[in-house]
């Protein structure tokens, strides 16, 4: 029975690292984000809109690799809830 605690303790460390590293990822997205929003409130348009094609890639980019984070957390919680049933 403790070798069992033991087992579900250090499944869950290991399921809450998963969804801490993805939390991580989440604040950088956030500001590049923010940033465009703020920058095309000041400076709507044709000429600042065609400006932002590179940086929609890149945003594209951090959310697809958010995205691909919060996936692997999410197995790892949904690993941790199996075994425990």
């Amino acid at each position: 029975s403790q070798r069992q605690l033991d087992e579900t303790k250090d499944k869950y460390t290991k399921m809450l690292a998963a969804m801490k590293r993805a939390e991580s990822k989440i604040p950088p997205v956030l500001t590049v984000f923010n940033d465009q929003v703020l920058f095309l409130k000041h400076n709507l348009n044709a000429s600042a809109l065609s400006s932002i094609d590179g940086v929609r890639d890149e945003i594209a980019g951090e959310i697809s690799n958010l995205v691909d984070e919060i996936e692997r957390a999410t197995q790892e919680s949904e690993r941790f809830v199996s075994e425990l049933g």
